[in-house]
């Protein structure tokens, strides 16, 4: 282990509970918003947040910091900035603040629930995964873009993961994003019946 590790261990608890804080009152939040109709102050925030994206921005902001935490930390212990992380929470921050941002949520087959904001103006979506069932040995959820009915792959999740928030790219014109259970390492077309679809339209 380098110096440099060694002098950031101490912190580690302290990132870690601050992250599952943040993870707990934002999650609240997003409870809250989903029922409350737009225009409303959401309740359990002090009279300070209306029902438009700003609970579920804050809760998907939240989950992707508390992972870039951990990624950095397992993966680049010398440095605990990674480029590609920040660059994509930013990508995410413009998904959620956009004035045509949509969101959508759906419970997905066996519990769990999976939430899209997507933003055609910027061709993105950001789509958060939670709670999911496990997918089974060596098997992993894949989210799909389906325009007109054709299936283009938007990214694996790790085998056995339950949850993860992704930014995808190239929504524009298409009608659903969807989630299957595949093997490990994803596959050609989604297997039948959808785990999950949500609607872009």
């Amino acid at each position: 282990m380098d110096q440099r590790t060694r002098e950031r261990l101490p912190v580690l608890p302290v990132l870690t509970r601050t992250a599952a804080e943040r993870k707990n009152t934002t999650a609240r939040h997003f409870q809250a918003a989903m029922a409350t109709p737009p225009g409303e102050i959401i309740e359990d925030t002090g009279g300070t947040l209306r029902q438009r994206l700003v609970a579920a921005a804050a809760a998907v902001i939240a989950l992707g910091g508390a992972g870039a935490v951990s990624y950095a930390i397992a993966n680049h212990p010398a440095s605990l900035q990674n480029t590609r992380v920040s660059g994509e929470n930013k990508q995410i921050a413009a998904v959620l603040a956009v004035p045509d941002a949509r969101l959508q949520s759906a419970t997905a087959t066996g519990g769990g629930q999976v939430t899209v904001v997507s933003s055609r103006s910027l061709d993105e979506a950001v789509a958060v995964l939670a709670r999911l069932p496990s997918p089974g040995a060596d098997h992993a959820y894949h989210l799909w873009v389906i325009s007109h009915g054709t299936p283009r792959s938007a990214g694996v999740l790790a085998a056995d993961s339950t949850g993860a928030t992704e930014l995808v790219s190239g929504v524009r014109g298409a009608q659903l994003i969807g989630v299957s259970r595949e093997p490990a390492g994803g596959s050609w077309t989604p297997t039948q019946p959808l785990v999950a679809r949500l609607s872009l339209t």
